[in-house]
């Protein structure tokens, strides 16, 4: 996917003329009977840059010339019907998840020692159902429960209501060339959308310390204790996107954390075997992120609601990962050490219908 391709596409399609600048709220304000369809495409790659491991204390020596790559291609649609609004702000509505899909390749090239090949798919069991959000003054926070008697209550806990990108927005009146920072756990929905909608390879959950640990990080504990939270936005005037009047917000930013993510690891490793083969026994995980994008938002200001989203960028991840493993009655401690960086593209478009 080209990146250039993906930021210019959205100015040729919409055919867009400027407007005359004037102070705008730029809000989260949609109509009760509207209907919202969003659609969510995420390529991701990376490549190894180092990578080390200690038995025992021992480093084991690898060969020069291996080489690892991954690629992953999430794709999510949903559709929200907005069933009630009080005092301008929406308090019921109802959501279909049309369509939970992943999948990607992972390639391992050892040199003389051959090339190894995995292809990732990943499902979702909350494909095809609907969910109703209802907001809970008591809570202050949206209740989602199932539309239809049936469903797993345990795919509820995980999930995340706000899809539309509502942290983004500056909470003010803005005038063109205005700015505000941008708390970058907005990113949780946007670079990882799978993210607590119960998404597992079709095969069989992941079930080691590497897999398990991208599909249980919470990305807000992640760069919780991060001096490089925020992302920049900037108000960069009106458009007339066919016949809409849409806003359009400049994004950027250069985020970094170092998070402690031994017991989001310990609870994605499962006991497995017969009983005497027993998962890692994890010591220490820690997680190094670096994430620096670009990109715009255009936000329908007629509906208040998103239009498209449009980010492009750099991800380089280092993972620490201190376990004790055993077999039989045999315990080995093994060290890992790994970094890999690539880049990312992500397209959010959505539809109003109503």
């Amino acid at each position: 996917m080209n990146s250039n391709t993906l930021l210019c596409s959205a100015g040729i399609l919409a055919s867009f003329v400027v407007l005359p600048t004037r102070a705008e709220r730029i809000a989260f304000q949609p109509t009760a009977g509207v209907s919202l369809a969003k659609t969510f495409t995420v390529a991701q790659e990376f490549n190894m840059e180092d990578s080390t491991i200690k038995v025992n204390g021992v480093e084991q020596k690898q060969p020069n010339d291996v080489e690892m790559s991954m690629s992953m291609h999430t794709r999510i649609a949903l559709t929200d019907e907005i069933l009630a609004v009080e005092g301008g702000q929406v308090v019921k509505y109802q959501r279909t998840f049309d369509d939970l899909a992943g999948d990607g390749n992972m390639t391992m090239d050892m040199g003389a020692m051959g090339n190894d090949t995995r292809d990732i798919k990943l499902v979702s069991d909350l494909e095809g159902q609907v969910v109703v959000f209802e907001w809970s003054a008591e809570k202050n926070a949206f209740v989602p429960r199932f539309a239809k008697e049936g469903g797993k209550k345990e795919l509820l806990a995980a999930l995340v209501e706000d899809f539309d990108l509502r942290g983004f927005l500056p909470g003010r009146d803005v005038a063109q060339g205005d700015g505000w920072d941008v708390d970058v756990g907005v990113l949780r929905n946007v670079l990882a959308p799978a993210n607590g909608l119960s998404m597992h390879p079709d095969d069989a959950p992941a079930n080691t310390a590497q897999e398990n640990l991208p599909q249980n990080m919470d990305f807000n504990a992640l760069f919780q204790d991060s001096a490089a939270r925020t992302l920049r936005a900037a108000f960069q005037g009106v458009r007339d996107v066919n016949g809409r009047r849409v806003a359009a917000i400049a994004l950027s930013g250069k985020v970094h954390a170092i998070h402690d993510a031994t017991e989001d690891s310990r609870r994605g490793v499962a006991k497995r075997g017969d009983g005497k083969d027993l998962a890692p026994d994890l010591q220490k995980v820690t997680v190094d992120v670096e994430i620096e994008l670009r990109g715009e938002l255009l936000w329908d200001l007629d509906g208040g609601h998103a239009h498209s989203l449009r980010l492009n960028g750099t991800e380089r991840l280092r993972q620490d990962i201190d376990l004790n493993q055993g077999v039989g009655n045999n315990r080995m401690r093994v060290e890992d050490s790994s970094t890999q960086s690539g880049p990312f593209d992500i397209a959010i478009d959505f539809k109003r219908n109503g």
